[in-house]
């Protein structure tokens, strides 16, 4: 059995999830189940912090083109998505470069943003209504991060 690629948590609207490893099809799929989950219970909309650790690698054409599905089958249910890379150097711009067409390809049906910390992406994040604060969206993330690594 593949090993979860990511952690997370809900803070009321919100899916705070952590990716540790490949974002691989099965684990998208996964990934796409929590935010419908949550959606479901939110009917008013959710939010979602996702935060790219520097060990998760890069989608392939195949993922890519299913987070382009994903994206758009959650029109109208995600009201804000703010992506955290935590690489830096070649990597990092690489990966902005991937999300980046990935966002540009599904005409971003919901406000997101890439950021390079989890502070700026809670903060841009607990600006819109009914978002939680972003104190409590760093301190679910650092607790995810812990349970990731440990």
């Amino acid at each position: 059995m593949e090993e979860a690629a990511f952690v997370h948590a809900t803070v009321h609207n919100t899916l705070v999830a952590l990716w540790t490893g490949d974002p691989t099809l099965r684990q998208l799929e996964r990934f796409w189940g929590e935010l419908d989950g949550l959606a479901r219970r939110q009917p008013d909309g959710i939010y979602v912090l996702n935060v790219i650790t520097a060990t998760t690698g890069l989608p392939d054409s195949h993922a890519r083109q299913l987070l382009r599905l994903q994206f758009e089958t959650m029109r109208g249910r995600v009201l804000a998505l703010a992506n955290v890379l935590e690489q830096s150097g070649v990597l990092a711009a690489l990966s902005r470069t991937v999300l980046s067409k990935v966002l540009v390809l599904s005409r971003r049906p919901f406000p997101m943003t890439i950021h390079g910390d989890v502070g700026k992406g809670a903060h841009w994040l607990s600006r819109h209504e009914r978002a939680p604060v972003a104190a409590k969206l760093v301190e679910v993330a650092s607790t995810l991060r812990r349970k990731a690594v440990g």
